[in-house]
């Protein structure tokens, strides 16, 4: 049969999954349960079977994030040293085996806390997150950091063009796929710019523009929908990040 049981959230020692921030305090001291271990005396009449064991037994067989490989969050990767290589982890005379999946975001600067250790290397499987491409994304997160009301302080469109001011940055000036579907680029001048940066942006956000010439809609087949998509993983890797975008919004 299987039974349902109540999952109780906490952010640094939950239950199968943990998250650290660089400010949060080290732990260094190992879990005890005092009632638990009485029980467990009184079951096997003897005091050599410990109820103890450390924070990451509570992720084992789960996932413990560093969110930011800075300030306290170096410490803590540094101690997953023999982990990672041994899948072992000792507290005080006891043994841990910990088979535990650890994900650090990392911000380019923030690398060369691990990047010289030979031993992480061969373990480290480095996944790229791309800024934001969709400018209508890019302006729901300064709705959520700054409010609905970010709207109110700008003009109409003022908000909008700003972000794409900001996605732009972050693609590539020419596009080979764009410039084999729209062959003539100078019948939309009165749309989009000479690069087609600004038709690019609709497409990533899903829309077709209706001053597009049947030709040129017809020309949006799968195939070129598969290239531009293929295309779009390449960028995002450069212009203002999403912090700076932040700042520049305010």
């Amino acid at each position: 049969m299987v039974y349902a049981r109540k999952n109780y959230l906490s952010r640094q020692l939950g239950e199968g999954i943990s998250i650290f921030n660089p400010g949060d305090e080290m732990i260094t001291k190992p879990i005890v349960n005092m009632t638990l271990q009485k029980l467990i005396n009184d079951l096997f009449l003897n005091y050599d079977i410990k109820f103890i064991h450390s924070y990451l037994a509570k992720t084992n067989n789960g996932v413990l994030a560093l969110m930011d490989i800075k300030e306290n969050n170096v410490e803590r990767l540094k101690n997953f040293h023999g982990i990672i290589s041994d899948g072992v982890h000792k507290v005080k005379l006891a043994e841990e085996n910990i088979n535990t999946l650890f994900l650090g975001l990392v911000n380019p600067d923030d690398k060369k806390h691990f990047e010289k250790i030979s031993s992480f290397q061969d373990r480290i499987i480095t996944i790229k997150v791309p800024y934001i491409l969709d400018y209508n994304t890019e302006i729901s997160i300064y709705k959520n950091k700054f409010g609905e009301n970010i709207v109110s302080r700008f003009l109409p469109g003022v908000l909008e063009n700003f972000s794409k001011i900001i996605i732009s940055s972050r693609i590539d000036l020419i596009s080979p796929v764009l410039r084999g579907w729209i062959k003539k680029t100078e019948i939309y001048s009165k749309y989009v710019d000479k690069n087609l940066l600004l038709l690019k942006m609709d497409v990533y956000t899903g829309k077709v523009r209706n001053w597009l010439t049947d030709e040129d809609v017809r020309g949006f087949n799968r195939q070129t929908r598969l290239a531009l998509v293929e295309e779009s993983v390449k960028q995002g890797t450069r212009g203002f990040s999403g912090r700076q975008s932040l700042n520049y919004s305010q």
